[in-house]
């Protein structure tokens, strides 16, 4: 247990959406090979890997979540401009609904 005796915080939680074409089709092999092993071993955080089937498949995976927010400490992109794009526009959109614009 990470929060014990000396006060530590639980592992972070990172949500990484990864567009399997992209980088041209080694997105998901650079992820798994680099990314993953500095993230998940070296910097301890836990991570729900989504692959991406679609065009705005990372937006309405965002919408779904209910409490995305808490779960998560951050989002990470394996991608180009495109989905980054996505995530963005839903995660400014979310923003702006929580804080009432």
């Amino acid at each position: 247990d990470h929060t014990g005796a000396l006060n530590i915080p639980p592992p972070r939680e990172l949500l990484v959406f990864i567009n399997p074409k992209s980088g041209p089709g080694r997105a998901k092999q650079m992820w798994y090979n680099t990314c993953d092993s500095i993230i998940s071993k070296d910097a301890g955080c836990k991570t729900q890997v989504i692959i991406t089937e679609r065009q705005n498949h990372a937006k309405e995976y965002i919408e779904s979540c209910s409490d995305l927010a808490n779960k998560y400490t951050g989002i990470v992109i394996v991608s180009g401009d495109g989905l980054f794009y996505e995530v963005f526009i839903i995660c400014i959109y979310f923003q702006i609904r929580i804080l009432g614009f």
